[in-house]
């Protein structure tokens, strides 16, 4: 069997989703649902701002990662501190390329490069 890590996840078999469609969907607008086959986990059903915060969180993560091997590159003396723009355009490039998005917002990474 499995363990549901996150409090008020749900669980539905793929039998339950096919027969409470609508409804499973609606239930995963308040809480993940964990869909299950043959016991096993296999996908997920999230909320639309679920969605929404893991991505920002990802970013997050990009920017960090971006940001650490720019300053240790920098401590190092391999590489000179970039302008403003000029890291930001890098953030842009180590971006995933056609990686959908929750939502057609711009990211925050390209409202602060138009800065």
């Amino acid at each position: 069997m499995f363990t549901v890590k996150t409090p008020g996840t749900l669980v539905a078999t793929i039998s339950e989703l096919k027969k409470h469609t609508r409804e499973t969907i609606d239930a995963a607008r308040l809480a993940p649902v964990v869909i299950v086959r043959d016991g096993q986990p296999v996908s997920s059903i999230i909320s639309m701002e679920l969605l929404q915060v893991l991505e920002e969180a990802l970013e997050d993560r990009l920017l960090a990662n971006v940001s650490a091997e720019r300053l240790a590159a920098i401590q190092s003396g391999e590489e000179a501190p970039l302008e403003h723009d000029a890291f930001w355009a890098q953030v842009e490039l180590e971006r995933t390329p056609n990686r959908p998005t929750a939502s057609k917002a711009p990211s925050r990474a390209a409202k602060r490069a138009r800065r």
